[in-house]
């Protein structure tokens, strides 16, 4: 196995990752996983080196951890891939005071902001003809109220984690403008009314979400992988993929880069679609700046992209052309007690489902060559469902 002079800080250890952890070790880098809370990637056999730290809920504490441990030498130089929207803020905000120290894979925050604030991200599809969804900026209940709204439409924040914390929601679903007065109240009680956007509920989701996942640089792809991603928990207004399958639609490759050239992208990121049937346009949805649930899909599918961002970072571009079109990802873990929920309620075939079980290639944690992160995760199970809804 090939060896590196430097290595790679993961920080935070679900799913997300494990996954990140076995690909990276797998190609010869070192690795040294950070977290606060109980994990399962700290059990894999990959996982060269472990350490608590603050968290970014403590960003003094958090902050000085990270300056110490760059000090100390060891560390100094390896490259930093956070693995949730609290890393990536940090990350961000803190770019030029760790850079010193180590190699950040977040944007500088000029350009995270578009990523990380859905009115920002928004805004700028706008303004490069992108389509979005029909999106209103209300600043009170009364402006809310007053909106040529087509019904059913959805709240949401511009600013996702505080909400998604608070509420343990992503949406607060509204059928008419009744349910919208209560829904717009309910949202004030976790964000400022200028964070909240009224959205078009656009009909067959999950069925008709995709994702648009490049290594970009300079404006240009090189590489990437896009994804049908049919299944999530819970399944009209997901938290998490459960369910992905390589497709190649180039119209989200097009849509995307035009995008991200814009916020002048740098590094790997996920950017979410949702295909209107209505009208057969795929809508922008937002952009995950960091490793996302699925993203071990790409391994499976032949394009590595973490590893190619780390290896530019070592001074080595890597491109790759295409990828391996209908490889399937799984959590199990979550993806199987949301399919009997369906079952029951009639709006899943039992048959279908099962035909999909049946082509997986890749699961999110269970590996019979690194057999522990299983184990833990079942024992783990009531601690992720109170904590993170799984």
């Amino acid at each position: 196995m090939r060896t590196f002079p430097i290595g790679v800080i993961v920080v935070g250890g679900h799913f997300h990752a494990l996954g990140l952890i076995r690909s990276l070790r797998a190609r010869g880098v070192d690795i040294l996983l950070l977290d606060y809370e109980p994990n399962i990637s700290r059990f894999s056999k990959h996982t060269g080196a472990y350490r608590s730290f603050p968290g970014f809920h403590r960003p003094a504490e958090c902050l000085e951890f990270f300056r110490t441990l760059g000090r100390s030498g060891k560390y100094a130089g390896w490259m930093i891939f956070p693995t949730d929207d609290s890393g990536v803020f940090f990350l961000s905000k803190n770019r030029a005071r760790l850079e010193p120290y180590f190699k950040i894979t977040t944007p500088a925050w000029r350009t995270t902001q578009y990523a990380f604030d859905k009115k920002k991200s928004y805004q700028l599809a706008a303004r490069l003809s992108i389509p979005i969804p029909e999106t209103y900026c209300p600043v009170c209940e009364e402006e809310a109220c007053a909106l040529p709204l087509r019904y059913p439409v959805i709240l949401k924040p511009a600013i996702m984690q505080p909400f998604l914390k608070m509420l343990g929601k992503k949406v607060l679903p509204a059928g008419n403008r009744d349910e919208l007065a209560r829904q717009f109240r309910s949202a004030l009680r976790f964000v400022p009314a200028e964070e909240i956007l009224i959205q078009e509920r656009i009909p067959g989701v999950p069925e008709n979400l995709y994702s648009f996942c490049p290594w970009f640089k300079s404006g240009r792809i090189l590489a990437k992988i896009t994804a049908h991603r049919s299944r999530q928990h819970p399944m009209d207004f997901g938290k998490a993929t459960t369910y992905a399958e390589s497709v190649c639609i180039p119209e989200l490759e097009r849509l995307g880069s035009r995008l991200l050239a814009a916020m002048d992208y740098y590094g790997i990121c996920e950017m979410e679609f949702i295909h209107d049937q209505r009208d057969d346009v795929f809508k922008f949805l937002e952009i995950n700046p960091r490793i996302w649930g699925w993203h071990t899909l790409g391994d499976s599918a032949g394009v590595h992209l973490p590893f190619y961002q780390f290896m530019d970072a070592n001074g080595v571009e890597i491109t790759r052309d295409g990828f391996e079109e209908g490889v399937t990802w799984i959590r199990m873990t979550t993806d199987l007690p949301l399919a009997f929920g369906e079952m029951i309620r009639g709006r899943m075939n039992i048959r279908r489902y099962f035909q999909t079980l049946s082509r997986i290639r890749k699961d999110a944690v269970f590996s019979l060559e690194d057999p522990l992160p299983s184990v833990a995760e079942f024992w783990m199970l009531p601690y992720f469902a109170l904590k993170r809804g799984l």
